[in-house]
Protein backbone atom coordinates (compact mmCIF):
# COMPACT_ATOMS: atom_id res chain seq x y z
CA UNK A 1 0.00 0.00 0.00
CA UNK A 2 3.02 2.27 -0.23
CA UNK A 3 2.25 5.55 -1.93
CA UNK A 4 -1.53 5.39 -1.54
CA UNK A 5 -3.11 8.79 -1.26
CA UNK A 6 -5.44 9.31 1.65
CA UNK A 7 -5.54 8.76 5.38
CA UNK A 8 -4.20 5.21 5.48
CA UNK A 9 -2.03 5.08 8.59
CA UNK A 10 1.05 2.85 8.59
CA UNK A 11 -0.36 -0.45 9.89
CA UNK A 12 -2.79 1.39 12.09
CA UNK A 13 -6.04 1.83 10.16
CA UNK A 14 -9.01 -0.58 10.38
CA UNK A 15 -9.96 -3.00 7.59
CA UNK A 16 -13.04 -0.97 6.62
CA UNK A 17 -10.99 2.19 6.14
CA UNK A 18 -8.29 0.26 4.31
CA UNK A 19 -10.93 -1.10 1.96
CA UNK A 20 -12.28 2.37 1.26
CA UNK A 21 -8.84 3.75 0.47
CA UNK A 22 -8.02 0.81 -1.81
CA UNK A 23 -11.23 1.40 -3.72
CA UNK A 24 -10.57 5.14 -3.97
CA UNK A 25 -7.18 4.46 -5.52
CA UNK A 26 -8.24 1.55 -7.71
CA UNK A 27 -11.43 2.86 -9.24
CA UNK A 28 -9.72 5.36 -11.53
CA UNK A 29 -8.73 3.23 -14.55
CA UNK A 30 -5.00 3.41 -15.37
CA UNK A 31 -3.68 4.74 -18.64
CA UNK A 32 -3.45 2.19 -21.46
CA UNK A 33 -0.16 0.31 -21.60
CA UNK A 34 1.44 0.72 -25.02
CA UNK A 35 4.99 -0.68 -24.84
CA UNK A 36 6.40 -3.88 -23.39
CA UNK A 37 8.53 -3.56 -20.26
CA UNK A 38 9.98 -5.81 -17.59
CA UNK A 39 10.86 -4.58 -14.10
CA UNK A 40 12.62 -6.76 -11.54
CA UNK A 41 13.23 -5.72 -7.93
CA UNK A 42 15.29 -7.58 -5.36
CA UNK A 43 15.02 -7.04 -1.61
CA UNK A 44 17.25 -7.85 1.35
CA UNK A 45 16.22 -6.60 4.80
CA UNK A 46 17.62 -6.95 8.29
CA UNK A 47 15.53 -5.55 11.17
CA UNK A 48 16.04 -5.47 14.93
CA UNK A 49 12.89 -5.22 17.09
CA UNK A 50 12.08 -4.77 20.75
CA UNK A 51 8.62 -4.98 22.37
CA UNK A 52 8.03 -4.39 26.06
CA UNK A 53 4.67 -6.19 26.30
CA UNK A 54 3.81 -8.68 23.55
CA UNK A 55 0.62 -9.90 25.29
CA UNK A 56 -0.70 -6.37 25.95
CA UNK A 57 -1.32 -7.14 29.64
CA UNK A 58 -1.60 -4.70 32.54
CA UNK A 59 1.96 -4.41 33.94
CA UNK A 60 0.55 -3.72 37.40
CA UNK A 61 -0.98 -7.22 37.52
CA UNK A 62 1.75 -9.37 36.05
CA UNK A 63 5.24 -9.08 34.64
CA UNK A 64 4.74 -8.68 30.86
CA UNK A 65 6.69 -10.68 28.31
CA UNK A 66 9.45 -8.62 26.74
CA UNK A 67 10.97 -9.75 23.46
CA UNK A 68 13.97 -8.85 21.35
CA UNK A 69 14.05 -10.39 17.88
CA UNK A 70 15.59 -10.09 14.42
CA UNK A 71 13.75 -10.21 11.09
CA UNK A 72 15.94 -11.40 8.22
CA UNK A 73 14.11 -11.08 4.89
CA UNK A 74 14.87 -11.80 1.24
CA UNK A 75 12.49 -11.10 -1.59
CA UNK A 76 11.71 -8.98 -4.58
CA UNK A 77 9.23 -8.32 -7.32
CA UNK A 78 8.64 -8.66 -11.03
CA UNK A 79 6.33 -6.64 -13.25
CA UNK A 80 5.71 -7.39 -16.93
CA UNK A 81 3.64 -5.15 -19.20
CA UNK A 82 2.59 -5.73 -22.76
CA UNK A 83 -0.21 -3.99 -24.67
CA UNK A 84 -3.34 -4.37 -22.50
CA UNK A 85 -1.96 -6.98 -20.10
CA UNK A 86 0.05 -6.64 -16.91
CA UNK A 87 1.41 -9.47 -14.76
CA UNK A 88 3.19 -8.98 -11.47
CA UNK A 89 4.33 -10.48 -8.19
CA UNK A 90 6.21 -9.17 -5.19
CA UNK A 91 6.98 -10.26 -1.69
CA UNK A 92 9.53 -11.49 0.78
CA UNK A 93 10.25 -14.62 2.75
CA UNK A 94 12.22 -14.41 5.92
CA UNK A 95 13.06 -15.81 9.29
CA UNK A 96 12.37 -14.24 12.66
CA UNK A 97 15.00 -15.12 15.23
CA UNK A 98 14.20 -14.38 18.89
CA UNK A 99 17.17 -13.15 20.91
CA UNK A 100 15.52 -12.76 24.33
CA UNK A 101 12.06 -13.43 25.79
CA UNK A 102 11.46 -12.72 29.47
CA UNK A 103 8.29 -12.50 31.55
CA UNK A 104 5.89 -14.26 33.86
CA UNK A 105 4.22 -16.31 31.12
CA UNK A 106 7.61 -17.58 29.94
CA UNK A 107 8.60 -18.63 33.46
CA UNK A 108 5.37 -20.59 33.94
CA UNK A 109 5.59 -22.24 30.53
CA UNK A 110 9.36 -22.82 30.80
CA UNK A 111 9.74 -22.30 27.06
CA UNK A 112 13.20 -21.73 25.56
CA UNK A 113 13.52 -18.57 23.48
CA UNK A 114 14.33 -20.40 20.24
CA UNK A 115 10.88 -22.04 20.24
CA UNK A 116 9.38 -18.72 19.10
CA UNK A 117 11.47 -18.56 15.92
CA UNK A 118 9.36 -18.78 12.75
CA UNK A 119 9.32 -18.26 9.00
CA UNK A 120 7.50 -15.08 8.04
CA UNK A 121 6.16 -14.06 4.64
CA UNK A 122 4.43 -11.25 2.80
CA UNK A 123 3.54 -11.74 -0.86
CA UNK A 124 1.22 -10.40 -3.57
CA UNK A 125 0.47 -11.56 -7.08
CA UNK A 126 -1.73 -9.97 -9.72
CA UNK A 127 -2.91 -10.18 -13.31
CA UNK A 128 -4.61 -7.26 -15.05
CA UNK A 129 -6.40 -6.74 -18.33
CA UNK A 130 -6.85 -3.11 -19.33
CA UNK A 131 -9.50 -2.18 -21.86
CA UNK A 132 -10.96 1.10 -22.97
CA UNK A 133 -14.10 0.63 -20.82
CA UNK A 134 -13.39 -2.42 -18.64
CA UNK A 135 -10.36 -3.26 -16.50
CA UNK A 136 -10.16 -6.68 -14.82
CA UNK A 137 -7.88 -7.42 -11.84
CA UNK A 138 -7.07 -10.77 -10.24
CA UNK A 139 -5.15 -10.44 -6.96
CA UNK A 140 -3.87 -12.63 -4.17
CA UNK A 141 -2.28 -11.25 -0.99
CA UNK A 142 -0.68 -13.31 1.77
CA UNK A 143 0.92 -12.37 5.08
CA UNK A 144 2.34 -14.51 7.89
CA UNK A 145 3.28 -12.69 11.07
CA UNK A 146 2.21 -12.17 14.71
CA UNK A 147 0.54 -8.76 14.76
CA UNK A 148 -3.16 -8.94 13.80
CA UNK A 149 -3.31 -5.14 13.52
CA UNK A 150 -1.17 -5.49 10.38
CA UNK A 151 -4.33 -6.80 8.67
CA UNK A 152 -7.25 -5.25 10.58
CA UNK A 153 -5.82 -2.20 12.29
CA UNK A 154 -6.37 -1.21 15.94
CA UNK A 155 -10.15 -1.58 15.60
CA UNK A 156 -9.67 -5.32 16.15
CA UNK A 157 -8.94 -4.65 19.85
CA UNK A 158 -6.00 -7.01 19.22
CA UNK A 159 -2.91 -5.34 20.65
CA UNK A 160 -1.23 -8.69 21.33
CA UNK A 161 1.70 -9.88 19.21
CA UNK A 162 1.70 -13.39 20.68
CA UNK A 163 -0.20 -15.50 18.17
CA UNK A 164 1.31 -16.48 14.82
CA UNK A 165 -1.16 -16.44 11.92
CA UNK A 166 -1.39 -16.66 8.14
CA UNK A 167 -3.88 -14.44 6.31
CA UNK A 168 -4.66 -14.83 2.61
CA UNK A 169 -7.07 -12.74 0.50
CA UNK A 170 -7.91 -13.62 -3.11
CA UNK A 171 -10.03 -11.18 -5.10
CA UNK A 172 -11.59 -10.46 -8.49
CA UNK A 173 -12.20 -6.82 -9.39
CA UNK A 174 -14.01 -5.21 -12.33
CA UNK A 175 -13.63 -1.49 -13.08
CA UNK A 176 -15.84 0.26 -15.58
CA UNK A 177 -15.14 3.70 -17.05
CA UNK A 178 -18.55 4.47 -18.49
CA UNK A 179 -17.66 8.05 -19.37
CA UNK A 180 -14.95 10.59 -18.55
CA UNK A 181 -16.97 11.49 -15.45
CA UNK A 182 -18.47 8.16 -14.37
CA UNK A 183 -16.68 5.14 -12.88
CA UNK A 184 -17.95 1.93 -11.30
CA UNK A 185 -16.18 -0.83 -9.40
CA UNK A 186 -17.33 -4.33 -8.47
CA UNK A 187 -15.17 -6.60 -6.33
CA UNK A 188 -15.38 -9.98 -4.60
CA UNK A 189 -12.83 -11.23 -2.07
CA UNK A 190 -12.31 -14.51 -0.21
CA UNK A 191 -10.19 -14.50 2.95
CA UNK A 192 -8.76 -17.27 5.11
CA UNK A 193 -7.29 -16.51 8.55
CA UNK A 194 -5.44 -19.39 10.23
CA UNK A 195 -3.62 -19.37 13.57
CA UNK A 196 -0.72 -21.63 14.49
CA UNK A 197 -0.81 -23.45 17.83
CA UNK A 198 0.95 -21.25 20.43
CA UNK A 199 4.49 -22.23 21.32
CA UNK A 200 3.77 -21.74 25.03
CA UNK A 201 1.12 -24.19 26.37
CA UNK A 202 0.04 -21.59 28.95
CA UNK A 203 -1.49 -19.63 26.04
CA UNK A 204 -3.43 -22.49 24.41
CA UNK A 205 -6.79 -21.38 25.79
CA UNK A 206 -6.30 -17.84 24.43
CA UNK A 207 -5.57 -18.85 20.83
CA UNK A 208 -8.00 -17.10 18.44
CA UNK A 209 -10.12 -19.32 16.18
CA UNK A 210 -9.54 -19.78 12.46
CA UNK A 211 -12.08 -18.17 10.15
CA UNK A 212 -13.06 -17.53 6.54
CA UNK A 213 -14.72 -14.45 5.05
CA UNK A 214 -16.64 -13.73 1.85
CA UNK A 215 -17.00 -10.04 0.98
CA UNK A 216 -18.53 -8.09 -1.90
CA UNK A 217 -17.88 -4.42 -2.79
CA UNK A 218 -19.52 -1.82 -4.95
CA UNK A 219 -18.30 1.71 -5.57
CA UNK A 220 -19.59 4.35 -7.94
CA UNK A 221 -18.05 7.79 -8.61
CA UNK A 222 -19.28 10.75 -10.58
CA UNK A 223 -17.25 13.91 -11.24
CA UNK A 224 -19.29 17.10 -11.40
CA UNK A 225 -16.10 18.77 -12.59
CA UNK A 226 -12.35 18.45 -12.08
CA UNK A 227 -12.64 19.42 -8.41
CA UNK A 228 -15.87 17.89 -7.11
CA UNK A 229 -16.78 14.19 -6.93
CA UNK A 230 -19.66 12.32 -5.33
CA UNK A 231 -19.38 8.61 -4.54
CA UNK A 232 -21.36 5.67 -3.17
CA UNK A 233 -19.52 2.92 -1.35
CA UNK A 234 -21.26 -0.31 -0.27
CA UNK A 235 -20.00 -3.66 0.96
CA UNK A 236 -21.26 -6.75 2.71
CA UNK A 237 -20.38 -10.33 3.49
CA UNK A 238 -20.07 -12.96 6.17
CA UNK A 239 -17.41 -14.38 8.48
CA UNK A 240 -17.53 -18.02 9.54
CA UNK A 241 -15.45 -19.23 12.50
CA UNK A 242 -14.15 -22.79 12.64
CA UNK A 243 -14.57 -24.70 15.89
CA UNK A 244 -11.50 -25.78 17.85
CA UNK A 245 -10.79 -28.31 20.58
CA UNK A 246 -9.01 -27.35 23.82
CA UNK A 247 -8.48 -29.88 26.61
CA UNK A 248 -10.95 -32.27 24.90
CA UNK A 249 -13.59 -29.54 24.86
CA UNK A 250 -15.00 -28.28 21.55
CA UNK A 251 -15.35 -24.51 21.40
CA UNK A 252 -17.33 -22.57 18.80
CA UNK A 253 -17.67 -18.87 18.07
CA UNK A 254 -20.60 -16.89 16.71
CA UNK A 255 -20.67 -16.27 12.96
CA UNK A 256 -22.02 -13.05 11.49
CA UNK A 257 -23.16 -11.17 8.39
CA UNK A 258 -22.27 -7.52 7.89
CA UNK A 259 -23.44 -4.75 5.58
CA UNK A 260 -22.54 -1.10 5.29
CA UNK A 261 -23.11 1.78 2.92
CA UNK A 262 -21.60 5.26 2.64
CA UNK A 263 -22.49 8.27 0.53
CA UNK A 264 -19.62 10.70 0.21
CA UNK A 265 -18.23 13.84 -1.36
CA UNK A 266 -14.65 14.74 -2.27
CA UNK A 267 -13.38 18.23 -3.10
CA UNK A 268 -9.94 18.92 -4.58
CA UNK A 269 -8.70 22.37 -3.65
CA UNK A 270 -5.79 21.90 -6.05
CA UNK A 271 -3.46 19.12 -7.13
CA UNK A 272 -1.85 19.10 -3.68
CA UNK A 273 -4.81 19.05 -1.28
CA UNK A 274 -8.29 17.58 -0.97
CA UNK A 275 -11.00 16.93 1.58
CA UNK A 276 -13.46 14.05 1.78
CA UNK A 277 -16.57 13.43 3.89
CA UNK A 278 -18.91 10.43 3.96
CA UNK A 279 -21.84 9.20 6.00
CA UNK A 280 -23.97 6.07 6.15
CA UNK A 281 -24.76 3.06 8.30
CA UNK A 282 -23.51 -0.43 9.18
CA UNK A 283 -25.47 -3.53 10.18
CA UNK A 284 -24.41 -6.81 11.77
CA UNK A 285 -26.46 -10.01 12.11
CA UNK A 286 -25.26 -12.93 14.23
CA UNK A 287 -26.01 -16.62 13.77
CA UNK A 288 -24.79 -20.05 14.96
CA UNK A 289 -24.64 -18.63 18.48
CA UNK A 290 -23.38 -20.88 21.26
CA UNK A 291 -22.95 -19.91 24.94
CA UNK A 292 -22.84 -16.17 24.26
CA UNK A 293 -25.95 -14.59 22.73
CA UNK A 294 -25.01 -11.47 20.78
CA UNK A 295 -27.59 -8.89 19.73
CA UNK A 296 -27.97 -7.81 16.10
CA UNK A 297 -27.40 -4.09 15.66
CA UNK A 298 -27.26 -1.21 13.20
CA UNK A 299 -25.04 1.82 13.66
CA UNK A 300 -24.56 5.13 11.87
CA UNK A 301 -21.12 5.71 10.34
CA UNK A 302 -19.24 8.86 9.35
CA UNK A 303 -15.80 9.71 8.00
CA UNK A 304 -13.89 12.86 7.20
CA UNK A 305 -10.34 13.33 5.94
CA UNK A 306 -8.07 16.12 4.78
CA UNK A 307 -4.86 15.54 2.84
CA UNK A 308 -2.19 17.96 1.76
CA UNK A 309 1.23 17.36 0.23
CA UNK A 310 4.13 19.21 -1.34
CA UNK A 311 6.40 16.91 -3.38
CA UNK A 312 9.77 16.34 -1.70
CA UNK A 313 8.78 18.73 1.12
CA UNK A 314 5.97 17.26 3.24
CA UNK A 315 2.85 15.06 3.37
CA UNK A 316 0.08 15.76 5.87
CA UNK A 317 -3.13 13.84 6.58
CA UNK A 318 -5.78 14.16 9.27
CA UNK A 319 -8.87 11.99 9.62
CA UNK A 320 -11.82 11.28 11.86
CA UNK A 321 -14.12 8.27 11.87
CA UNK A 322 -17.19 7.03 13.72
CA UNK A 323 -18.04 3.38 13.17
CA UNK A 324 -18.12 -0.17 14.46
CA UNK A 325 -15.38 -2.80 14.69
CA UNK A 326 -14.90 -4.77 11.49
CA UNK A 327 -13.57 -7.98 13.04
CA UNK A 328 -14.52 -9.65 16.28
CA UNK A 329 -14.65 -12.94 18.16
CA UNK A 330 -17.80 -12.80 20.29
CA UNK A 331 -16.88 -9.22 21.24
CA UNK A 332 -17.67 -6.06 19.25
CA UNK A 333 -17.46 -2.34 19.88
CA UNK A 334 -18.34 1.06 18.44
CA UNK A 335 -15.53 3.56 18.10
CA UNK A 336 -14.70 7.20 17.55
CA UNK A 337 -11.26 7.50 16.00
CA UNK A 338 -9.08 10.49 15.17
CA UNK A 339 -5.54 10.69 13.94
CA UNK A 340 -2.94 12.46 11.89
CA UNK A 341 0.31 11.75 10.07
CA UNK A 342 3.00 14.18 9.04
CA UNK A 343 6.01 13.33 6.89
CA UNK A 344 8.76 15.88 6.42
CA UNK A 345 11.59 15.81 3.87
CA UNK A 346 14.79 17.25 5.34
CA UNK A 347 16.34 16.36 2.00
CA UNK A 348 15.22 14.13 -0.86
CA UNK A 349 16.95 11.23 0.90
CA UNK A 350 16.34 12.00 4.60
CA UNK A 351 12.76 12.01 5.95
CA UNK A 352 10.95 11.86 9.28
CA UNK A 353 7.36 10.82 9.93
CA UNK A 354 5.21 11.18 13.04
CA UNK A 355 1.83 9.58 13.68
CA UNK A 356 -0.75 10.18 16.36
CA UNK A 357 -3.94 8.18 16.78
CA UNK A 358 -6.71 8.21 19.39
CA UNK A 359 -9.65 5.82 19.61
CA UNK A 360 -12.56 5.68 22.06
CA UNK A 361 -13.97 2.13 21.98
CA UNK A 362 -17.39 1.37 23.51
CA UNK A 363 -18.23 -2.29 24.29
CA UNK A 364 -21.94 -2.38 25.10
CA UNK A 365 -22.71 -4.79 27.93
CA UNK A 366 -26.12 -5.97 26.69
CA UNK A 367 -25.12 -6.27 23.02
CA UNK A 368 -22.09 -8.42 23.93
CA UNK A 369 -23.94 -10.53 26.55
CA UNK A 370 -21.68 -9.45 29.40
CA UNK A 371 -24.44 -8.37 31.82
CA UNK A 372 -23.54 -11.20 34.21
CA UNK A 373 -19.90 -10.12 34.29
CA UNK A 374 -19.53 -6.34 33.81
CA UNK A 375 -21.24 -3.76 36.01
CA UNK A 376 -21.22 -1.20 33.21
CA UNK A 377 -20.34 -0.80 29.55
CA UNK A 378 -16.64 -1.19 28.87
CA UNK A 379 -14.91 1.92 27.51
CA UNK A 380 -11.32 1.79 26.27
CA UNK A 381 -9.28 4.86 25.38
CA UNK A 382 -6.42 3.86 23.07
CA UNK A 383 -3.52 6.20 22.33
CA UNK A 384 -0.86 5.47 19.73
CA UNK A 385 2.18 7.59 18.94
CA UNK A 386 4.84 6.68 16.39
CA UNK A 387 7.98 8.35 15.05
CA UNK A 388 10.10 7.05 12.18
CA UNK A 389 13.29 8.33 10.53
CA UNK A 390 14.34 7.06 7.09
CA UNK A 391 17.60 7.71 5.27
CA UNK A 392 17.91 6.56 1.66
CA UNK A 393 21.64 6.42 1.18
CA UNK A 394 21.40 5.30 -2.45
CA UNK A 395 18.53 6.07 -4.86
CA UNK A 396 17.97 5.31 -8.53
CA UNK A 397 15.18 6.98 -10.49
CA UNK A 398 13.76 8.21 -7.13
CA UNK A 399 13.51 4.64 -5.83
CA UNK A 400 15.46 3.40 -2.81
CA UNK A 401 18.37 1.07 -3.46
CA UNK A 402 19.98 1.20 0.01
CA UNK A 403 18.13 2.63 2.99
CA UNK A 404 18.16 2.84 6.78
CA UNK A 405 15.08 3.18 8.99
CA UNK A 406 14.54 3.47 12.72
CA UNK A 407 11.45 4.12 14.78
CA UNK A 408 9.66 4.12 18.12
CA UNK A 409 6.00 3.47 18.94
CA UNK A 410 4.15 3.95 22.23
CA UNK A 411 0.70 2.41 22.77
CA UNK A 412 -1.59 2.87 25.78
CA UNK A 413 -5.01 1.36 26.50
CA UNK A 414 -6.80 3.02 29.41
CA UNK A 415 -9.98 1.08 30.25
CA UNK A 416 -12.70 1.74 32.80
CA UNK A 417 -12.69 -1.99 33.65
CA UNK A 418 -9.49 -2.38 35.64
CA UNK A 419 -10.45 -3.34 39.21
CA UNK A 420 -12.49 -6.04 41.05
CA UNK A 421 -15.17 -3.44 41.86
CA UNK A 422 -15.93 -3.09 38.13
CA UNK A 423 -17.10 -6.72 37.92
CA UNK A 424 -20.19 -8.46 39.24
CA UNK A 425 -18.05 -11.50 40.05
CA UNK A 426 -14.88 -10.02 41.60
CA UNK A 427 -12.90 -13.27 41.44
CA UNK A 428 -13.23 -13.20 37.63
CA UNK A 429 -11.99 -9.66 37.23
CA UNK A 430 -9.23 -8.57 34.89
CA UNK A 431 -7.72 -5.27 33.87
CA UNK A 432 -7.71 -4.13 30.24
CA UNK A 433 -5.18 -1.37 30.92
CA UNK A 434 -1.89 -1.78 29.11
CA UNK A 435 1.24 0.07 28.02
CA UNK A 436 3.47 -1.08 25.15
CA UNK A 437 6.78 0.33 23.90
CA UNK A 438 8.17 -0.82 20.58
CA UNK A 439 11.49 0.02 18.89
CA UNK A 440 12.96 -1.03 15.57
CA UNK A 441 16.00 -0.41 13.34
CA UNK A 442 16.21 -1.65 9.77
CA UNK A 443 18.58 -1.89 6.80
CA UNK A 444 17.02 -2.29 3.31
CA UNK A 445 18.84 -3.23 0.10
CA UNK A 446 16.58 -2.93 -2.98
CA UNK A 447 18.41 -3.24 -6.30
CA UNK A 448 16.31 -2.88 -9.51
CA UNK A 449 16.57 -4.06 -13.12
CA UNK A 450 14.47 -2.29 -15.80
CA UNK A 451 14.15 -3.60 -19.36
CA UNK A 452 12.09 -1.72 -21.93
CA UNK A 453 9.95 1.37 -21.34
Amino acid sequence: MDGQKGFLFFKLTGRTTVTLMILCGAIAAPLPIRAASLKVNLELDAQYNYSSNIDAVDPSLMTPTKAQYMNLLAGGGINYRLSHVELGAKGNLGYTYYLITTGEVEKVGNIPTWRYDYFRAAASGWARYIGRILTVDLNDDLIRTRNLADVYGPQTDALSERFLYTDNIASLQLRFKLSPKTRLLLKYSYETLEFTKPENPVMYIYQPPNSIENRGYFRGEYDFNSRNTIFLDAQGGERIFLSRTIANTKESYTDYNFYQGLLGYRHRFNERSDVEVAGGAANRHFFHEQNIILMDYANPMARAAYNRSQPDKYNFSVQGEWGTSTFGQDLFFDYINAGLTFKYFFTRKLTAEVLGNYSNDLFRTVRNDRTALWKTDRVDNIYVGRATVAWDLIQKNKETVLGLRAGYEHRVRDSNLDAPSDYKIPILWTSYDTTIDYYFAEVDFLPMILIGH
